[in-house]
């Protein structure tokens, strides 16, 4: 009968680095969740769509597709990317 001894993980620590790392991405996503919500609110707030697409394509220079499509986009990042 042989006895094998079971090898067992070691939790490693964090270095400086990865902690600085991990810390720099969870402020990103956290960055990115705070913009879609706030672009959410904006969108569904009791200016009316078009007419906000209408301002800012205006004062950006770019088109109201343009414009629309990004806020969209925005608005979609936390569900797309963090849940």
């Amino acid at each position: 009968m042989s006895t094998k001894k079971v090898a067992r993980k070691v939790p490693q620590l964090e270095t400086d680095e990865q902690k600085r790392n991990r810390e720099t991405v969870e402020s990103i996503a956290n960055n990115l969740a705070q913009l879609s919500d706030a672009v959410a609110s904006l969108l569904h707030g009791p200016l009316k769509r078009r007419a906000l697409f209408v301002l800012l394509a205006h004062s950006s220079g770019s088109s109201q597709r343009q414009v629309e499509a990004v806020l969209v986009a925005l608005e979609g990042l936390k569900k797309d990317w963090l849940q």
